[in-house]
């Protein structure tokens, strides 16, 4: 019965036909994690969902709404970053109606949780994600680390070095992980080509023993660049002005072996 109601609500006609009669979740809490293909996103969402007060979608939302633009219908089969503008969808007039026809929808899914989870595919060209552990004594904060740039198209892996130096009031250690989402091909590719470095800013951790924490959101960091910071430890406050620079580590590059093709 249960993969028989999920075929059914997977299905155009029957989501166009349920909208009137769905409800609008009010969950305490929304939970959206994103992920590229075969990247770990279901096991995560079949972990979460064993939590008692979380209830999570079985798909991903864009099977499960008409209301979501998918990539097969512009022709490109797993290939979001191929038809990016296509599916892109920007705030603007009739987008609370999408939002509400799109939870009503997913409302046959939802039981009543207080917390409402849902997976979806990254919509990105490419990722790099970076391991970092800056000390920060007194005025001086420096780190280094490492990191991998993933080319969502080609499957390509290119390794990377980061540095960063700065001045700042504090002291500590905090050890967090940078991740850069990239929606175009420039963008990812002047990254992985001609490395980046950021310029003064302001990074602020207020943890105490704590883990899995988040410190910022999103930062837009350049056209077609997000960066995502997690903090795992912050042992103090920290006000620290820091610029870090991000370039290939030619020594694993060369080591690493070629892919055939």
């Amino acid at each position: 019965m249960a993969r028989l109601k999920s075929k059914l609500l997977r299905d155009r006609l029957v989501q166009k036909l349920l909208v009137p009669f769905g409800s609008v979740p009010k969950p305490k809490k929304w939970l959206f994690v994103i992920g590229c293909y075969n990247s770990g996103t279901t096991l995560l969402s079949d972990i979460l969902s064993e939590h008692p007060d979380i209830s999570a979608l079985p798909i991903e939302g864009v099977a499960l709404s008409d209301g979501l633009p998918r990539p097969e219908k512009f022709g490109w089969n797993r290939m979001w970053s191929e038809c990016v503008d296509d599916v892109r969808m920007l705030p603007g007039d009739g987008m609370e109606k999408i939002a509400e026809r799109i939870k009503r929808q997913w409302s046959y899914s939802f039981d009543d949780s207080d917390v409402l989870y849902e997976k979806s595919i990254a919509n990105a060209v490419g990722y790099a994600a970076f391991s970092n552990t800056g000390i920060n004594v007194l005025l001086l904060s420096t780190g280094n680390g490492w990191g991998v740039a993933h080319n969502n198209e080609t499957g390509k892996d290119t390794y990377m070095k980061m540095w960063s130096g700065g001045v700042g009031v504090g002291i500590g250690v905090k050890d967090f992980r940078g991740v850069f989402v990239f929606t175009t091909k420039d963008a990812f590719e002047t990254f992985v080509e001609s490395g980046w470095q950021a310029g003064a800013q302001a990074d602020a951790a207020a943890k105490s023993g704590e883990s899995g924490g988040a410190a910022d959101s999103a930062i837009d960091v350049g056209p077609g660049v997000e960066l995502y910071q997690l903090t795992e430890n912050g042992l103090a406050l920290q006000a620290t002005i820091q610029g870090t620079k991000y370039w290939k580590n030619d020594d694993l590059n060369d080591a690493a072996p070629k892919k055939e093709n």
